[in-house]
């Protein structure tokens, strides 16, 4: 289902969930984050967003399909009550797994080339170490929201953008969070994951 949430102070260029949403106020703050980015507003297609014109970074998971197999582990099942708990365990395991693929690539040893224009592009301190000499979840944390940016997973959660936490939170979507639960919990999907 397209989500028609904040139409307050946006509104669908076309058809709902198969066109752009721009601002109503061009003079608001999230009117001037959207051209700082060079766009006056989002895409979205068949209700998926496509934050890749205002992403700063982006990173693909190296695992591909094991992603979805590592997303439940850990999340004791019997304990969700719903599916709102099931999304929100799911999409704190796929935050959880996409800080830890960033942070190995920072903390990696003769990565300067990388750690030079992740800097650049997000304004993340890469030099900002913990007690052991690396980046901890908590610095990668604190930095994010320094700079303002939120992780967001692509609908096939395939890779992580960096989004303007502005953006990023005004434009409503389901992400591929949502995605990843229907595939789960299709039979086809888990017989693809759990019999390769």
């Amino acid at each position: 289902m397209i989500s028609d949430g904040n139409s307050s102070f946006l509104t669908w260029q076309g058809e709902k969930g198969n066109s752009k949403r721009i601002p109503l106020d061009s003079q608001s703050e999230l009117s001037s984050a959207l051209a700082t980015a060079g766009v006056d507003g989002i895409e979205y297609k068949n209700g998926d967003v496509d934050f890749s014109p205002v992403s700063k970074f982006e990173i693909s998971f190296q695992r591909g399909e094991k992603i979805y197999q590592q997303l439940l582990e850990g999340i004791e099942i019997d304990t969700l009550h719903s599916r709102s708990d099931l999304n929100d365990a799911i999409r704190k395991r796929w935050q959880s797994l996409a800080k830890k693929q960033i942070l190995d690539k920072i903390n990696e040893k003769d990565n300067q080339e990388f750690m030079q224009e992740f800097a650049e592009k997000t304004g993340i301190d890469t030099s900002l170490v913990g007690t052991r000499g690396k980046m901890t979840v908590e610095i990668l944390e604190q930095e994010l929201s320094r700079v303002g940016l939120t992780l967001h997973e692509t609908p096939d959660c395939s890779e992580i953008q960096f989004v303007p936490t502005i953006i990023h939170d005004a434009f409503k979507h389901s992400g591929g969070v949502s995605e990843m639960i229907e595939r789960m919990i299709s039979a086809d999907f888990r017989n693809k994951i759990y019999h390769n």
